[in-house]
């Protein structure tokens, strides 16, 4: 019997990153939906809800955080992992616990461009904690309760 994929949607404009995230994942035995925007998105996710969801914040038409507080406002969708990956965050000051809170929750987020064996570490982390339950990694909940302590 063959395994089932995990399924993940890797929301960002960019075709480039796009190509590179499906190249990464795909190698990583993952399938991979795309969305261009805000709406393909919440279009893809309505339609058949993913494993895990990879997003940009900067999007052309809604911001990702928008677009994430949306998914959680359906019951059907409000827990699917979500791993923000943006330029909105400085790649020097990038420890890889940095979280974005989208209406009280806080979702991991990481600064692009994000090097490929961190990438697939997390997903599968995320997924993994999703599926089979448990706490954020030591060091992200360290610093959730102590903002102070990820800073340098």
């Amino acid at each position: 019997m063959a395994k089932t994929r995990k399924k993940i949607l890797v929301v960002d404009d960019n075709p480039v990153t796009q190509r590179l995230y499906r190249r990464i994942l795909e190698n990583a035995g993952y399938e991979v939906q795309e969305a261009y925007s805000g709406e393909e998105c919440l279009k893809s996710v309505a339609g058949s809800a993913p494993d895990i969801i990879l997003m940009d914040i900067i999007l052309p038409d809604i911001d990702g955080k928008v677009v994430v507080e949306r998914i959680n406002n359906h019951e059907k969708t409000r827990g699917i992992p979500v791993i923000f990956v943006t330029n909105t965050l400085s790649a020097e000051k990038d420890k890889g616990y940095e979280t974005i809170s989208v209406a009280g929750r806080d979702y991991r987020a990481f600064a692009k461009p994000i090097h490929v064996s961190r990438l697939t570490s997390v997903v599968r982390k995320e997924y993994n904690r999703h599926v089979h339950g448990g706490q954020p990694t030591p060091r992200l909940a360290k610093v959730k309760a102590n903002p102070e302590a990820g800073k340098s």
